[in-house]
């Protein structure tokens, strides 16, 4: 499969200036020499240059002249020197390309009804650039190696794009309270987390009293407010006690319906957690729960810290 054919032009890939004595070719039509062309596959292609680069100028509305593509291009002289070398490399090809100029050559291209002949001496020429196979150059490797490294910069760049779209889409759909199971996962895990870590600090005893005598049940309790605190702050919810023990209630995470009598919990488990938040773990330098927002523990999916 010939991948030099489809280059991906790069904007930002100046085509240098190449002239005839930049470029060495071998009797084959083989490039030995030239300088890089990374944005150019159609340099020195006999086919192209007589089908385009023969005319470097057009007339467009108005009468005004102006360059085509191949008479701007920086690298048209070299590219014309080789191209017409290859065309006389070999016998064959330069009798078929002389038989096809015979019958009136690009200008009869134009009108191959009225120009018959031309239409079939090109057939012949195309022919005998086929049988004699695909032209080497040391610009081949180049542009392998500038197409490979586009196209891991395009994936690269189409896994992102990827990724800001799925992103967005689940931050939208979380603002409606639709959160998709691999969050909700990696938030029950960073519960359990929390959950542990309040118990290490306070099994050392050496702490604040309501941490050190906090109670199992509330160890949970406070971990699970911290999960609700961020649901709701996802989707653009305040956070008080009455909604914060509603939220509570309607994902089950207390056993108690009655959420006049749990808002009463919640006060005191909120300003646990503010407590946690900036208390340090002892014999360490990090405090016993990291202070993050809902956005990073929603966005990050390797928040989960260690023990």
């Amino acid at each position: 499969k010939n991948t030099l054919s489809r280059c991906p032009p790069n904007r930002q890939q100046a085509t240098p200036p190449v002239g005839v004595r930049d470029v060495i070719v071998d009797n084959q039509g083989n490039v030995r020499r030239m300088p890089p062309v990374l944005d150019r596959p159609c340099f020195g292609n006999p086919v192209a240059y007589l089908m385009h680069a023969t005319r470097l100028h057009r007339t467009i509305r108005g009468g005004e002249i102006v360059a085509t593509k191949c008479g701007r291009c920086p690298a048209q002289e070299g590219c014309v020197f080789v191209a017409k070398a290859r065309l006389r490399c070999t016998d064959q090809i330069r009798t078929a390309f002389d038989d096809w100029e015979t019958a009136g050559g690009r200008p009869a291209m134009d009108d191959i009804q009225q120009n018959p002949i031309a239409s079939y001496r090109w057939r012949d020429l195309v022919s005998a650039l086929r049988t004699h196979g695909p032209f080497e150059s040391v610009n081949d490797a180049r542009v392998r190696d500038y197409i490979k490294t586009e196209e891991a910069r395009k994936r690269e760049a189409d896994r992102i794009r990827k990724l800001k779209e799925r992103a967005k889409a689940r931050a939208t759909a979380a603002a409606m309270g639709a959160f998709d199971d691999e969050f909700l996962d990696r938030l029950e895990r960073e519960v359990i987390f929390r959950s542990a870590r309040l118990r290490d600090a306070r099994a050392t005893g050496f702490i604040h009293k309501k941490i050190s005598q906090i109670r199992d049940e509330h160890v949970s309790f406070t971990a699970n407010t911290w999960r609700v605190t961020v649901l709701l702050a996802l989707q653009n919810q305040p956070i008080n006690p009455n909604r914060v023990a509603a939220e509570l209630i309607e994902r089950k995470l207390v056993t108690t319906s009655n959420q006049n009598a749990l808002r009463q919990r919640v006060q005191p488990a909120l300003q646990r957690i503010e407590l946690l938040e900036r208390t340090t773990f002892p014999g360490g330098l990090s405090t016993i729960w990291p202070k993050v927002t809902a956005r990073e523990v929603f966005e990050d999916e390797d928040f989960l810290l260690p023990t």
